[in-house]
């Protein structure tokens, strides 16, 4: 029997008298654990009677004039069915009926009360995060790579290129570029990059929220993720621009003698000091890199009014560096017999930490050597054009914090690692989190047999219609360099996962799950092995780092960090992150990419253990076999099987084992049959005997068959996970497969191939990012970046386009080149030098036969060019030859051209150039293209 009840302001019951015929419905579906959305409470309508005992509770609420009964307030209420509570929450009166003088009825609507994980964290971001602030501390070396006054693995420290230009290359450092191990010119605190454990993340939002959480794994999957917290080129910090700010001025008269004077010796007072950047020597250190504008006061006089003298003495004023003794800045003015005041506004440059002070001279006047300097005289700071903090500044966790939702945070671990989040029976603030393999694994069993209502359909059909055509899981693009060349060149996104159904003619559509997060390749530090995060664009600007998620391995690469306390340069270790929990990826790797992907770091190979192989495989593998199928039935549930099935518990019916997908229109407290939906439970075989698992030092991948480990394996299984098969000695290896692989267990998918690299047996060296490679056994070198390169057997040296046909390397291949350059010819018989890139020139490996045809615009301007075509060919095996130019054909309005090919000056440097002879008219100043076809043999 179905109870309403309410309460009233006393908190005081009363069972609400219903009509007969009330029932109570309800449903269960099994989105409502795997989609992680806002949801509704219940909610029912009811039309009670007003009884004598209702009208004690609402009053005469049918009378216009009663005002006993507030229809604005909300009125707690529980509903239960047999003393089973069904759901709790509060009731609206919306209308009263009335006829006659004595028949009322009131129409009131009952809301159930579910707390609701997402409605309770609404559109907060990360940053608004209660706790948010324990994460702040101090940049100091001491707190690198883990601030000590944080709990720890909160906060960890990191190197990533946020527009630094990071390089052990001596000659990108004139261009801007700094090195990661100089100890005379280390890295800042404020250099590196703080990563956040998105662990206590999470643990945080559910705290806010109200909420709790268990689960058997997700702690200890989640525990090594990192978010790099920084929102702009420089790290945030709690002080602002305002913390140089000082104000140091003379409280009174000195007398002072002739000499060289610092502030100490005068009353000086420090009126202020933001940071506490001045010591108690008056010696200001920079707290950040910046143009200081300071304020300089200085007054002074000869102690002697009595006599008007001819002539006047000057005094000097000097800003210097502490340490270096070197003037920065200084000025000289007349000293006078009656007060002056001079005021000057200096700019400086400093760096971070330099110290400096301000000094002043007297100079003896005839007879008299007192000097009086005044009240007011002083050193201030002005403004400053900055406010980066690099060193001993407060981390200010909620500026750095991406701008993110925390129910993004949530939705995202949701979706990377196919989670069920089931609310806890006893109180629904807790909350039950599993994977979807580990929960499906763990329910109970029942027989529903008997309770199956024959006299209804039973319907059983294979979920052609409602399954997709192609699915997709993905991250967001980032903006940076190395993930826009997968948006631009792959027409994909770094990490992305996309199959189509092939076994399913009528299925159509789309199913797409796409985090919030962005996906991050790796590139190395140039000249270095050491992997980083690079958030830049192509000219190595910062780009907006948006959220990440990231792992921390176990690697420790050493950095030169700058120690405050004992201003030096340190070698220290630091910790690393990277997509994958090895810094250099291979097989037996976790990856937070869904799929096996192209890196742009070298790696020995590709983990197998991606995030669609880990938790999405099995799950889909079983919804799209072709032995799927969905029965619709009745069945016959009373209160105790409705509320204790769980959507992974195994049900036994029709000889058959199903699991619970939906209850629809369930009766409470009627013995009636309700609408079920259950999907067959299939034993999906392994993909084949054998699973990767290790990498030897040659590239060949090893096998494990569950038992024996180092095994070959088998070509179908090397397959399979995307790695080459070579036949020729039966083993499987890392490096050379056609494309993604299908991760899935059966033949009802195909993986959508979307490489930069197409083809068998490529090698495209570390730093290649803009080249795209279509062939067989092709080799790219890391000087021929933004290559076409077409075929078999081509080896790509320098930037073009390059094509070939034959397996052996190199053997015999042909291509086009781009030249271009500007000069002037004063006279007959001068030559410009054209290059590959306008920086480049030609050269070519040992061995190497090159027949070439040069064709050349040159342009003195808009009216006046002169185009060639020259032949020749180049020789090169240790020294290198070059024919005679010929010139096969040149049309134009200048003078004779001439091409030359220079191959002596430098043998690994040929230099060619366009050269004019004869006429007149000089000089020419003129601009040249030119395209190099060649033919090579090697």
């Amino acid at each position: 029997m179905i109870h309403l009840t309410v309460y009233n302001s006393a908190n005081e019951p009363f069972i609400l008298d219903l009509n007969e015929a009330e029932a109570i419905y309800l449903n269960k579906q099994f989105s409502s654990i795997s989609d992680f959305t806002t949801r509704g409470g219940y909610s029912r309508d009811f039309r009670i009677p007003m009884t004598s005992r209702n009208s004690e509770f609402f009053s005469a609420i049918w009378n216009p004039n009663e005002t006993n009964f507030n229809f604005k307030t909300r009125v707690k209420a529980t509903v239960t069915v047999d003393t089973i509570p069904i759901a709790e929450g509060h009731i609206q009166v919306k209308r009263v009926y009335s006829k006659g003088e004595r028949w009322h009825e009131a129409d009131i609507v009952f809301f159930s009360t579910v707390p609701n994980l997402i409605s309770a964290i609404g559109s907060k971001k990360i940053s608004e995060l209660t706790n948010i602030s324990d994460l702040n501390h101090s940049m100091i070396y001491e707190n690198v790579p883990e601030p000590l006054t944080v709990a720890t693995g909160l906060v960890k420290y990191g190197l990533t290129d946020r527009g630094q230009k990071w390089s052990e290359l001596e000659s990108d450092w004139a261009a801007g570029a700094r090195p990661i191990v100089s100890t005379t010119n280390p890295l800042y605190v404020g250099d590196l990059t703080p990563f956040v454990s998105i662990k206590w993340l999470f643990d945080e939002v559910f705290s806010d929220a109200g909420f709790t959480y268990e689960s058997s794994s997700l702690g200890t999957t989640i525990n090594r993720y990192y978010m790099p917290f920084i929102t702009g080129k420089d790290i945030k910090t709690v002080e602002g621009a305002d913390v140089a700010f000082f104000n140091l001025a003379a409280d009174d008269a000195t007398n002072l003698s002739e000499g060289t004077y610092q502030l100490t010796s005068i009353s000086m007072v420090e009126y202020a000091d933001n940071g506490g950047n001045v010591d108690a020597n008056f010696v200001f250190t920079a707290p950040y890199p910046a143009s200081y504008q300071f304020g300089v006061t200085f007054g002074t006089y000869l102690d002697d009014w009595t006599t008007n003298f001819v002539g006047n003495n000057f005094y000097s004023v000097t800003i210097y560096d502490v340490d270096t003794g070197a003037a920065l800045w200084g000025t000289f003015a007349p000293e006078y017999w009656y007060p002056t005041e001079n005021y000057f506004t200096p700019t400086l440059n400093l760096a971070y930490g330099q110290r400096i002070a301000m000094k002043f001279k007297l100079n003896e006047y005839n007879t008299f050597d007192d000097h009086i300097v005044s009240y007011g005289s002083g050193f201030k700071l002005l403004a400053t054009n900055s406010g980066v903090i690099l060193q001993e500044g407060t981390f200010d966790a909620a500026l750095n914090a991406p701008d993110y939702g925390q129910a993004d945070l949530v939705r995202d671990i949701v979706r990377m690692h196919n989670l069920v989040m089931i609310p806890d029976e006893n109180n629904p603030n807790h909350i039950i989190i599993e994977t979807m393999d580990d929960y499906l694994q763990s329910g109970g069993s029942a027989d529903w047999t008997k309770k199956l209502d024959y006299e209804k359909d039973v319907v059983l059909y294979a979920p052609v219609d409602e399954q997709k055509k192609k699915f997709r899981w993905t991250y967001k693009a980032g903006n940076e360099y190395l993930s826009q060349l997968f948006v631009t060149i792959g027409k994909r996104v770094f990490g992305d996962y996309e199959l189509y159904q092939t076994n399913n003619d009528f299925a159509t559509g789309e199913e797409v799950m796409e985090l919030g997060l962005s996906s991050t390749p790796l590139n190395e530090v140039a000249n270095t092995a050491l992997p980083i995060p690079k958030f830049v664009d192509s000219q190595g600007a910062f780009v907006n780092v948006g959220a990440r998620c990231l792992y921390h391995t176990d690697a420790e690469p050493s950095v030169a960090v700058y120690d405050e306390v004992s201003e030096e340069g340190i070698l220290t270790t630091l910790d690393a992150f990277s997509h994958c929990n090895g810094l250099i990826p291979e097989v037996s790797n976790n990856d937070l990419n869904f799929a096996p992907e192209t890196y742009l770091q070298a790696y020995t190979a590709f983990p197998v253990n991606n995030l669609f192989n880990r938790f999405w495989r099995r799950y889909y593998n079983e919804i799209y076999d072709e032995q799927s199928r969905i029965m619709e039935a009745y069945f016959t549930l009373d209160l105790n099987d409705y509320k204790s099935i769980q959507f992974n518990d195994v049900i036994y019916v029709k000889d058959s084992y199903w699991r619970v997908l939906e209850i629809s229109d369930y009766v409470v407290g009627q013995r009636v049959s309700s609408k079920c939906k259950l999907i067959k439970i299939i034993d999906i075989p392994e993909a084949c005997g054998f699973t990767p698992n290790a990498s030897a030092e040659d590239g060949q991948i090893l096998f494990t068959d569950g038992v024996d480990t180092g095994l070959d394996g088998s070509q179908s299984c090397c397959e399979l996970y995307g790695y080459t098969w070579n036949a020729n000695v039966d083993k499987c290896y890392a490096f050379g497969g056609s494309g993604r692989p299908s991760q899935v267990t059966n033949e009802s998918f195909e993986v959508v191939e979307k490489p930069i690299v197409r083809g068998n047996g490529n090698v495209v060296e570390i730093g290649n990012n803009e080249s795209q490679v279509l062939g067989d056994f092709n080799q790219v070198k890391a000087d021929a970046s933004g290559s076409l390169v077409v075929g078999q057997g081509v080896y790509a040296k320098q930037r073009g386009v390059h094509f070939g046909v034959n397996q052996s390397l190199a053997k015999s291949q042909g291509g086009l080149l781009s030249f271009s350059g500007a000069g002037t010819y004063s006279a007959t018989g001068d030559k410009v030098e054209i290059f590959l890139n306008n920086v480049d020139r030609l050269n070519l490996d040992n061995g190497t036969t090159w027949l070439c045809e040069l064709s050349v615009v040159v342009s003195q301007n808009a009216s006046t060019k002169h185009s060639a075509i020259f032949a020749f060919y180049i020789y090169k095996n240790t020294t290198a030859a070059v024919s005679a130019i010929t010139t096969i054909t040149q049309v134009g309005g200048l003078n004779t051209l001439g091409g030359s090919v220079d191959v002596s000056t430098d043998t690994a440097q040929h230099r060619l150039a366009v050269g004019m002879t004869g006429g007149s008219g000089y000089p020419y100043t003129v601009e040249i293209s030119g395209i190099l076809k060649y033919t090579q043999i090697k």
